[in-house]
């Protein structure tokens, strides 16, 4: 009986003498901390549009330069061939990038206008449609005849992200 209790003795002296009275030292700052993390600035609608990446088409900006695009086309549309004053108002304000000596017949149809350049000498004949959610560039001396589409935009083939007009508020 008298060795069971010494062996415990020293188990227990043993696990006693384990324990270390060591001194822990403050942790000083990292020198070099992390840089804090930045949210990232979320991508303007009209930078993804224009960028080519899905963009919401229901944007404020887009939607304001697309009815103003859609507006102006209408009254050039309306016009006679012999109003051009007119007619080289409303295509300054729709196309501010064209060159020199551009003539449109009409009818025509921009999504944006402002996203399109054309060149220098250029003319083209009935039903012209650019739709320029992508850059549109027309270079100098260009003639296009009638019921050209130039269209830039692609749509999602995914059908998540078609149901972009179902999104919560």
């Amino acid at each position: 009986m008298k060795f069971i209790p010494s062996i415990l003795l020293f188990f227990f002296l043993l696990s006693f003498s384990s324990c270390s009275t060591k001194t822990v030292e403050p942790e000083l700052p990292d020198a070099n901390p992390p840089a804090p993390v930045i949210p990232e600035e979320p991508i303007p609608e009209k930078e993804k549009m224009l960028s080519e990446q899905i963009y919401d088409v229901s944007d404020p900006e887009l939607t304001i330069l697309r009815k103003n695009a859609h507006m102006l086309c209408q009254k050039y549309n309306l016009l006679f061939e012999n109003e051009t004053d007119k007619r080289t108002k409303i295509l300054d304000s729709l196309l501010p990038n064209k060159g020199k000596n551009a003539y449109l017949q009409g009818p025509i149809y921009f999504d944006y206008g402002v996203f399109t350049e054309i060149g220098e000498n250029f003319y083209s004949n009935f039903n012209l449609t650019i739709l320029d959610c992508a850059k549109v560039i027309i270079g100098n001396n260009v003639l296009i005849g009638p019921n050209v589409s130039i269209v830039t935009p692609s749509h999602p083939l995914r059908y998540q992200e078609r149901n972009f007009r179902t999104k919560k508020d």
